[in-house]
């Protein structure tokens, strides 16, 4: 009875050891994605989402060279054995409350129907890569976020153009 006690107790002990030893791992890679895209991302702000706050790991606020807010990207990274169902529906969620334009999830495990030779893609709406594929995929969704921005402002010049066009077309008429 006694041994039985001890051998529960120890392997009790390894699992806590092992899943702290995880979620050490976890914050590294959390700390090492931050790091990463400040170091690539010079222009944006790079926030670390405090443990325990809701929300993801990292706000990155995409920047112009001019100093305007491009938009925002969430970050979460997973270091876990296995995927989860959850994840995806989660960094929605935080999304929302951030007002991020895009989510992705930074994770040494994928869902179960994922192309082993893919390092990222779209999954549930999220963006899903493995840690070495994170700063390219950042690349592109910062510079897809710069372009939205300046789309809008192409479309906003138009509008302001074409409201103009509009009031001198009425002052003309006016005096015709």
């Amino acid at each position: 009875k006694k041994l039985d006690d001890t051998l529960a107790k120890l392997s009790d002990t390894q699992r806590q050891l092992e899943q702290g030893s995880q979620q050490a791992q976890g914050e590294v890679l959390e700390l090492l994605l931050e790091e990463q895209l400040a170091g690539a991302f010079r222009l944006d702000t790079i926030t670390e989402v405090k443990k325990g706050a809701r929300g993801g790991d990292a706000v990155q606020t995409v920047m112009t060279r001019s100093g305007q807010a491009a938009g925002v990207i969430l970050w979460e990274a997973k270091r876990a054995q296995k995927w989860s169902h959850a994840w995806p529906a989660k960094l929605k969620e935080d999304m929302r409350a951030a007002g991020a334009l895009a989510g992705v999830i930074v994770t040494t495990s994928f869902p179960s129907d994922w192309p082993e030779s893919q390092a990222f893609g779209l999954h549930e709406d999220v963006w899903v890569t493995a840690p070495a594929a994170a700063i390219p995929m950042a690349a592109v969704l910062r510079e897809g976020l710069i372009e939205v921005l300046q789309g809008l402002k192409v479309g906003q010049q138009v509008t302001i153009q074409w409201d103009s066009l509009e009031e001198e077309m009425a002052r003309s008429a006016e005096y015709d």
